[in-house]
């Protein structure tokens, strides 16, 4: 099929040589583990800031994309041609009259179900790709296998001075523009309080939001609660925000972060998280934790009182463990979720100098706050008593 065989052959030959599972993240690495215990003969590639996993799961090839956080973007998994739907096998026939089904996918996208056919006629191939209803989407031509296999000491020759480049380019820009990010923050304890809000963070206890979404056929659920606990970080008096990440009901991670609000200003302050990683109801690591004040780590800019387009500013400061660093993008986006249309929305891009190429984007409303993170979209907010 387009990722698990054509991909395989053409693309990810190249990038398992140089990309490996040396530099996966690891806690991308548990993630997928999570996901699928069982899963066999696993290979990584990167590509456009997410990551493809080829693997066997019961003797059956799989491809699952996830993004940096090991959220599941798509998936596509072999079936036996005979599972092909009959609409899918019906337009066959009649769009693609004389050919073959050699092979079949299912892939999952966004919530949305696709069909991929690998076709052959007389010695020509192509992958069709098909609606549930058998509506054909698109046809991507199958180049030849010999073909693939000459072209791959070029591509990954080409492959390695392009990476080389980007490494290069990365490098030189981080060392160049570092100092555009705001990383320190002369703010005192007196300044800072435990409770308060800004135009897109709700800092008072009993606040909630709750976001989830739909991956393949799993719900995913993030709760993110602010408690009635507070604890001194670095000297720092803070409020605990709890968050708490399932799937299916089954605990994922649990962490509790810690915030502080400026009395005058509203900016509000992040100073670290304590993380609990679930496997099978255990907590397996700590993956992430990081507090201001250890291992020189300083804490950092959760979101301004005052929003500035085009301002960037470090989130956490936690060097090798966690430098998330942001950039407002617009504060004027408007939004829908199933929880209500918002306007006039902060749109934030994520990058981190641990990933270099990386980007992720959040998007917060304004009396607020978290609407979207990733594929995470809110579907409730309010107080409750806690």
């Amino acid at each position: 099929m387009k990722k698990l065989f054509i991909l395989f052959f053409m693309v990810f030959a190249v990038s398992a040589c140089s990309q490996g599972n040396k530099n996966i993240p690891e806690s991308l690495q548990s993630k997928f583990k999570t996901l699928y215990p069982k899963a066999d003969e696993v290979e990584w590639s990167k590509e456009e800031g997410n990551y493809e996993v080829n693997f066997e799961l019961d003797d059956v090839e799989m491809s699952v994309v996830l993004d940096s956080k090991g959220s599941l973007l798509e998936t596509e998994t072999e079936i036996d041609t005979d599972n092909l739907p009959d609409v899918i096998k019906s337009s066959i026939e009649k769009d693609f009259a004389g050919y073959n089904i050699k092979e079949a996918s299912k892939i999952v996208k966004d919530s949305k179900t696709t069909y991929e056919a690998e076709l052959e006629k007389d010695g020509e191939k192509s992958d069709a790709i098909f609606d549930t209803n058998g509506k054909f989407i698109e046809e991507v031509e199958e180049k030849d296998e010999q073909n693939n296999y000459e072209n791959n000491d070029k591509m990954e020759n080409e492959q390695n001075e392009n990476e080389k480049g980007e490494n290069e380019q990365n490098e030189k820009e981080n060392g160049e523009n570092e100092n555009v990010w705001l990383k320190d923050f002369n703010v005192q304890p007196k300044d800072l309080s435990t409770v308060g809000k800004n135009k897109y963070f709700i800092l008072k206890p009993g606040y909630q939001l709750m976001l989830s979404s739909k991956e393949n056929s799993d719900e995913v659920l993030l709760k993110i609660t602010v408690t009635n606990e507070t604890k001194n970080i670095d000297g720092y008096e803070t409020r605990v925000v709890e968050e708490r990440d399932s799937k299916n009901g089954s605990l994922v991670e649990v962490s509790r972060n810690y915030f502080a609000i400026d009395r005058i200003k509203n900016d509000v302050y992040y100073f670290g998280e304590d993380v609990d990683i679930y496997k099978n109801g255990n907590v397996v690591n700590h993956e992430g934790a990081w507090q201001s004040g250890k291992d020189d780590a300083k804490f950092g800019l959760m979101i301004p009182g005052e929003i500035k387009v085009g301002e960037k500013y470090y989130q956490e400061v936690a060097p090798e463990v966690a430098m998330d660093r942001v950039e407002n993008i617009t504060d004027n986006l408007s939004f829908e979720t199933s929880a209500g249309k918002f306007e006039n929305c902060l749109k934030t891009e994520e990058t981190t100098p641990l990933e270099p190429g990386v980007k992720e984007y959040k998007i917060y409303a304004p009396n607020v706050g978290l609407v979207q993170d990733g594929n995470l979209k809110l579907i409730k907010y309010e107080f409750i008593n806690k």
